[in-house]
C-alpha cells in the first residue's frame, strides 16, 4: 500500500493535502495542473510520522498526529 494514498472524502486527509500544497509538495498533472505530491507525503509518513503506517491505515487520532507533525514542518 502506498503511504501517501488518501481518501478524498475524509476531511482530515483533505486537510493533509492542503498542507502539502502549502509546503510546496506538488507535482504536475496533465489534467489538474498541480496536485499534491503523494509520493513525497508517503516518504514523510514512512520516515517521520509517529504512526509509521500508510495514511489510509491510520486511525483518526494517528492522522491528527500526522497533521500536527506536518503543521510543525510548515511553521519552520
Amino acid at each position: 500500500m502506498e503511504y501517501g494514498a488518501f481518501d478524498k472524502n475524509n476531511s482530515q486527509h483533505k486537510y493533509i493535502l492542503s498542507l502539502c500544497r502549502q509546503l510546496g509538495w506538488v507535482t504536475d498533472h496533465p489534467k489538474y495542473k498541480l496536485v499534491p505530491d503523494t509520493k513525497r507525503l508517503g516518504e514523510f509518513i514512512k520516515k517521520n510520522s509517529k504512526a509509521k503506517k500508510p495514511l489510509l491505515a491510520q486511525s483518526p487520532s494517528e492522522v491528527s498526529t500526522t497533521i500536527h507533525q506536518l503543521e510543525q514542518v510548515l511553521s519552520k
